[in-house]
């Protein structure tokens, strides 16, 4: 939670300087205030919403992944329910100690010094509500505005809509100072205000949330004291008063102070001429610097491959991204880019790239990749790009005789105490599940053939949690959590039940990693005499247990 957090302030971050700083080149200097105030209101707003955005559509690259939950590597309809089951096999881990990384502990110092703003802002806004109404010498509400005029010395100022005025200014300047946080008020200047501090505090170590602060109040004062100018005050008389009010006693941070410091940029502004009509249309920079902002945090979006998909045209048979490539003499598919951040499975089992080449188009009954992505988190391959490919030759040879009652069962070569020993050396515990405190039973499902080779490896259930129809294990895993955390009266983040799902899902996969990897078996036979091989059903369990 607290690196999310600190990640959404760097994206934040992020927007608001990609969009802040073409205005500080281009709209800074102009003289249309109300449009520099939108245009410095939506910024803020861009910053805040934009990195809140899962969004798919304007996604660059989309890329294929795996559903490796929904097709488990090799889908195969057999009708067959009967299975054997296997005794439990059970995978102790070791003590992991708990590592903390670098920015795990930059988000906490993050969230510290955030947490130590948001109460002084806090801490500022009381005491200004105490200062509005400490003093008063009188008190009296015109046209919505409370107006407190204080007997000792105080710099002019208003919040929401209280002005606070000195006894001598009001009657030196009363009508000129009231009419520019009049401006202030009518604008709604406080909630910008608001706004703002609300980006600081989520950007505090953001030099630039300061010097766009700077802009804004900028921009407030200027459309004030065009107020002030509007209803008949002396330009001339007006800008002598700013040069007298220069030097105040004291600035309020939430408050809109008539003796603002930049004197002089006011003063300068007032006396430049407006800007032209056309000359707005620069505002319009704002919409292809957001689209590259949402474009920024856009996600993949899922897309798959079908064997009709791979074998339409020979030239582009596979085409999904720079990762994949297909095509080649007599329609063949060849997977490019050989490398060891490349995996690649044909019909449940792991393989290598050169293996692929002579793998037909037209054989290809579908194609999946996950690339860079949380599907290939899911598989139990972060960092990596993985490539599933299903033939349709593997879909009709598996339509196959599977016998629930063999004369002879298929067995491990070695028997029951062999198979354990081989487990023990080959299956490793996840440190991702070690890490999270992660332990399960995974119930994995595979058949062996009738030549004794295994196939079909997929985790048909975790502990008592059972997909029902149309539910995927991924799915089951996460609502179950969910509903324990709920039991227990905690409300799960996104982060979390994505982290527990990630745990989870490597045990599952480590789990139909290993049996896939098994060693060929002694096959089963029909008969008695061993003439008529048979394909068997199995299930294994594997518990995961932390020491």
């Amino acid at each position: 939670m607290i690196e999310a957090i600190f990640l959404y302030s760097i994206r934040s971050a992020f927007v608001l300087t990609l969009l802040y700083v073409p205005y500080m080149l281009i709209l800074r200097k102009e003289s249309f205030f109300r449009l520099n105030r939108a245009v410095l209101l939506l910024i803020l707003l861009f910053s805040v919403m934009l990195p809140m955005l899962d969004v798919h559509f304007l996604s660059l690259d989309k890329q294929p992944v795996v559903q490796a939950a929904k097709e488990q590597m090799v889908q195969v309809g057999i009708p067959v329910e009967g299975y054997h089951l296997l005794p439990e096999f059970s995978v102790q881990a070791q003590h992991v100690p708990v590592q903390v990384s670098w920015f795990h502990v930059v988000s906490v110092l993050f969230c510290f010094v955030a947490m130590a703003m948001l109460l002084w802002r806090i801490m500022q806004i009381l005491r200004m509500n105490y200062i509005v109404r400490r003093g008063n010498l009188w008190h009296e509400v015109e046209g919505g505005i409370d107006i407190h005029c204080h007997a000792g010395e105080v710099s002019p100022f208003s919040w929401m809509n209280h002005v606070v005025i000195s006894e001598r200014d009001f009657h030196e300047n009363g009508r000129e100072i009231l009419l520019h946080e009049t401006g202030h008020i009518r604008s709604l200047h406080s909630w910008d205000l608001l706004l703002l501090s609300a980006v600081q505090i989520l950007q505090w170590w953001n030099p630039l949330a300061y010097v766009f602060a700077s802009s804004l109040r900028d921009v407030h004062e200027y459309e004030a004291d065009d107020y002030v100018l509007r209803h008949g005050i002396s330009a001339r008389d007006y800008q002598l008063l700013l040069i007298k009010k220069a030097v105040g006693t004291s600035s309020y941070t939430f408050a809109n102070n008539f003796d603002h410091s930049l004197t002089l940029k006011r003063i300068t502004m007032m006396q430049k001429s407006k800007s032209s009509v056309w000359m707005r249309s620069k505002v319009l920079y704002i919409i292809p610097m957001a689209t590259l902002a949402l474009s920024a945090f856009a996600t993949s979006e899922p897309t798959s491959l079908s064997g009709n998909d791979v074998a339409k045209d020979e030239d582009k048979v596979i085409k999904i991204s720079s990762m994949v490539q297909a095509g080649g003499e007599e329609g063949s598919a060849a997977l490019l880019h050989d490398d060891p951040d490349t995996i690649y499975f044909q019909d449940g089992r792991q393989v290598d790239a050169e293996s692929l080449k002579s793998l037909a188009a037209e054989n290809i009954a579908s194609l999946t990749v996950a690339k860079n992505g949380e599907a290939a988190k899911t598989l139990g391959y972060p960092g990596k790009t993985v490539i599933v490919i299903q033939t349709k030759t593997k879909l009709d040879t598996l339509k196959v005789n599977i016998v629930e009652n063999p004369a002879w069962n298929a067995q491990f070569k070695g028997g029951e105490t062999a198979m354990m020993q081989w487990l023990s050396r080959n299956t490793r515990y996840p440190k991702v599940s070690q890490s999270a405190g992660v332990q399960a039973k995974v119930n994995v499902q595979f058949y062996v053939s009738e030549t004794g080779r295994i196939f079909n490896v997929r985790a048909v259930s975790i502990g008592r949690q059972e997909p029902e129809d149309g539910q995927t294990l991924e799915e089951v895993i996460v609502q179950s959590y969910a509903r324990e955390m709920a039991a227990q009266g905690k409300t799960l983040s996104a982060e979390e039940s994505q982290a527990y799902k990630a745990a989870m899902m490597a045990l599952l996969k480590e789990a139909e990693r290993v049996v896939r990897e098994m060693p060929e078996w002694e096959p089963g036979y029909l008969d008695k005499e061993k003439t008529k091989p048979c394909t068997v059903k199995f299930v294994l369990p594997i518990m995961f247990r932390l020491g």
